[in-house]
């Protein structure tokens, strides 16, 4: 099994892979809560809503909000994934987790 040493972010400008995959978690974090803070609203129009289907548009408002901040979240994630890959060959991450999977 690999250890893997966590980089804190006052280290970071000094690591070979710029920019590091921890960056990216800190652009996508404020995308990831307004994307789970969406499915209140959109749960809550489609509720008061019911079957009047000439007000069915409202709860397309934050399901399009929804939608969107997933789609910039994919895409973040598919950015991320080099660095961090790039990270692990060299036995460091900088991603930030509670805990991490020792793999091989």
């Amino acid at each position: 099994m690999t250890n893997l040493r966590i980089i804190p972010r006052s280290e970071w400008r000094t690591l070979p892979v710029q920019p590091p995959s921890g960056h990216w978690y800190f652009v996508v974090r404020p995308f990831v809560i307004g994307a789970l803070v969406a499915v209140g609203p959109m749960a809550l129009t489609a509720y008061a809503v019911g079957g009047d289907l000439s007000l069915r548009w409202l709860v397309y408002i934050p399901g399009t909000l929804l939608i969107a901040q997933a789609l910039f979240i994919v895409i973040i994630g598919l950015l991320a994934i080099r660095p961090y890959r790039a990270e692990i060959k060299l036995g460091y991450t900088t991603w930030p987790a509670q805990q991490r999977d020792e793999r091989d």
